[in-house]
């Protein structure tokens, strides 16, 4: 019984110092800012109008919302990275066939990345070839 109160203590201070729901609740407050500005930019270069006052507050405001955004770990950011440009081809290939499945595009995708890799690979070939 011991043991478990020992094992339940150590779970929680690791939650309290972690923090993973307040981590996810600061990440998804930026996100929003950061479409909330997004569509404030949209409407300014949509309006042809020069309004120095406008473009002073966009300006604050980019500044405003750069500095909510947490920053990503080092130790992620490849990982991450490497997910979100393989998202970009799966949504690409989506794009060129309407009517195929996300698994179809993501085998689509692994064919295509397995070819690339098979042509940059140098030719070994036979022994006695010469190159």
């Amino acid at each position: 019984m011991g043991w478990l109160a020992v094992g339940t203590f150590v779970l929680t201070l690791i939650d309290l110092l972690t923090d993973p729901r307040g981590a996810a609740r600061r990440r998804a407050e930026a996100v929003k800012a950061h479409a909330a500005l997004k569509d404030d930019l949209r409407a300014a270069v949509a309006d042809p109008r020069p309004d120095p006052d406008r473009d002073r507050r966009l300006s604050e405001r980019y500044f405003e919302v750069s500095a909510l955004i947490p920053p990503v770990p080092n130790a992620l950011f490849n990982r991450l990275k490497a997910n979100h440009l393989r998202k970009v081809e799966i949504s690409r290939i989506l794009s060129e066939r309407p009517g195929a499945s996300v698994r179809a595009a993501k085998r689509a995708l692994n064919d295509r990345l397995r070819e690339q890799a098979t042509a940059r690979r140098p030719d070994t070939g036979s022994p006695g070839r010469a190159p």
